[in-house]
């Protein structure tokens, strides 16, 4: 039933017709796409594009009334506490300053002119000079007196030796089979301490720890009447090999 209702053209008729749409969509097209770029001056301008998106005016601020305070006038005074005032600033304008009448007796001055015043007074008065105090100069103390110092053999004896360090043997000198005796003279301080050291004889091998033992010797002090003396004497050191 619906085959007879429903009857379709021939098909060269259909091809013709679907040729014919395709056809004129494409002019569409291709107008649309051709004619801008044969007159770009036919398009419209970056500046009209873009004013659609341009922000909207902020809105003004709104008014605020403002209350005008009255300022009180200020009536100058030329006198302030029986004190005539200075000027802060040289006015532009000479303006006449009533001031009330002073009581009976005040006097007004000015601050200014009374420190000028009384700096001049000072100057010009003449001051008593200032008291030089007296130079007072320290007088250094006297130098300690040197100890006497008396040497072994004016009947003087030698010092007794209270503490002896036992030198100590130079490994070179007991590798060459060195010994023998060194001769020093010292002398004995007032503490029974070494204060200096000569070498009269010995081996240079030896000599240096000889002195430095007998730098570390202590000797009891040497009294001559009464008063400690230095005492210079002879020391004698023996390196014997064992």
């Amino acid at each position: 039933m619906f085959e007879t209702a429903i009857s379709y053209g021939p098909p060269s008729h259909r091809m013709w017709t679907t040729f014919m749409g395709i056809t004129g969509q494409a002019i569409l097209v291709g107008g649309a796409i051709a004619i801008p770029l044969w007159f770009p001056e036919a398009l419209p301008r970056p500046e009209s594009l873009m004013a659609w998106l341009t922000a909207p005016p902020m809105p003004a601020p709104p008014v605020v009334p403002v209350e005008t305070v009255a300022t009180p006038k200020i009536q100058p005074l030329q006198y302030l506490d029986n004190r005539l005032r200075t000027p802060v600033n040289i006015p532009t304008r000479v303006v006449m300053i009533e001031d009330p009448p002073l009581p009976p007796g005040a006097v007004a001055y000015n601050a200014v002119g009374k420190g000028i015043g009384d700096f001049m007074q000072a100057i010009l008065t003449p001051s008593a000079p200032a008291p030089v105090p007296p130079v007072v100069r320290a007088v250094p103390p006297p130098p300690p007196a040197a100890p006497v110092r008396v040497r072994v053999g004016t009947g003087v004896k030698p010092a007794e030796v209270l503490s002896r360090v036992i030198p100590v043997y130079p490994p070179l000198a007991r590798q060459a089979r060195i010994s023998g005796v060194v001769e020093l003279e010292g002398v004995v301080g007032v503490d029974g301490h070494i204060r200096e050291l000569k070498v009269l004889n010995g081996h240079p091998l030896l000599i240096r720890a000889a002195m430095e033992a007998v730098a570390q010797w202590l000797f009891h002090p040497t009294l001559l009447n009464g008063e400690p003396v230095e005492i210079v004497q002879p020391v004698v050191v023996r390196f014997n090999l064992q």
